[in-house]
């Protein structure tokens, strides 16, 4: 018998944007990953094959976990290429329809940098990047881990 998203501990904002992108049922990936990344500090080690819902087990506890009080970069996801991180991105800013106040920047190659650069000066709580892009700007100060919690390598 299923849990609901309810008795993985995802609050009911969350719950709303989900059902309206018709996720009602988790699947396994998301059962067993949800909960424990939004109770434990622990590393968390998810495996499961493409289409089984891996982006909602780790993106929605994470923007639960977002404290909106905080202005700092609060989590980081990692693609290994541009159109899985603007799939992440795009995941990401469906998942928060019903929390605006979570903001979410793509910095990927292959797109202008000074844009990125301008947007990451304003409030930015979680930053899905593609590892060059995150070496570029990471030395010169414009992404601040000080604040980070959590980083996914996707």
């Amino acid at each position: 018998m299923s849990v609901s998203f309810s008795e993985l501990g995802i609050q009911a904002s969350l719950q709303q944007s989900l059902k309206a992108l018709h996720i009602t049922i988790p699947t396994e990936i998301q059962e067993k990953a949800i909960p424990e990344i939004l109770n434990t500090t622990n590393d968390v080690v998810g495996v499961a094959q493409t289409g089984t819902g891996k982006t909602v087990a780790f993106g929605m506890p994470i923007i639960q976990l977002v404290d909106v009080d905080n202005t700092g970069i609060q989590a980081i996801i990692l693609a290994p290429t541009r159109e899985l991180g603007q799939q992440i991105f795009n995941n990401l800013i469906s998942y928060t329809t019903t929390l605006q106040e979570v903001k979410i920047v793509s910095i990927c190659g292959g797109t202008p940098i000074k844009p990125q650069i301008e947007r990451l000066t304003q409030t930015t709580h979680i930053v899905v990047a593609t590892p060059g892009r995150f070496v570029d700007l990471t030395p010169s100060g414009v992404i601040n881990l000080k604040e980070t919690r959590c980083l996914v390598l996707d």
